[in-house]
């Protein structure tokens, strides 16, 4: 890692006059386009995660200094970047000491959100999956209207009767779309 060749207020991964950096990496989680990464240093170089991040295209969510930053589902106050654990020999006595900080209240708030548009945005992503979420969405829509209607012009009994139809039929879309497979004992509950 060195200064960068034409921004000297950043650093970027040089071939020349930098001084060696290593980060190791492992991947926790994947949120969608994001991913939650843990780190482990071997050097301490001035902004080594975020310059080694943006070099392999994945910057650090929130880091206006080395990515594009794109707007996120919540507020941040800096980058998502959190020392979770940091060690060190005391310079006198050369005792090992260790200290651990949990996620932030904001980070952990991130997170949450992050997980919970994941499934959404990966049906976003297949557009087969997409057409059958939204045929799925108009057919709940239909058979509550349908519903309604039937309560409200005294067909109680009936609309009732289609109520003990909805499960099955919806068992029988996920075998026959989705391709589900069903246990025998399972056919069986439908047939009662």
């Amino acid at each position: 890692i060195g200064r960068h060749p034409s921004d000297r207020k950043k650093y970027a991964v040089v071939n020349e006059g930098g001084r060696h950096a290593c980060t190791h990496w492992k991947l926790m989680e994947r949120l969608g386009d994001y991913s939650l990464l843990r780190f482990k240093l071997d050097t301490g170089r001035t902004h080594q995660i975020r310059v080694h991040c943006a070099h392999l295209g994945h910057p650090i969510v929130g880091d206006v200094t080395y990515s594009r930053c794109r707007k996120l589902p919540i507020d941040l106050a800096g980058q998502a970047l959190h020392a979770v654990q940091l060690g060190l020999n005391h310079p006198i006595s050369g005792e090992r000491l260790v200290f651990e900080a949990p996620l932030p209240e904001p980070f952990e708030r991130l997170l949450t959100v992050l997980r919970a548009w994941h499934p959404f945005l990966a049906i976003l992503r297949q557009p087969r999956l997409l057409l059958l979420t939204a045929a799925a969405g108009v057919l709940i829509y239909v058979n509550w209207q349908t519903y309604v209607l039937g309560a409200l012009t005294g067909h109680v009994i009936e609309t009732s009767l289609g109520y003990f139809i909805n499960p099955i039929v919806t068992v029988l879309l996920g075998v026959t779309v989705l391709r589900e497979r069903l246990r025998p004992v399972q056919w069986v509950a439908i047939g009662l």
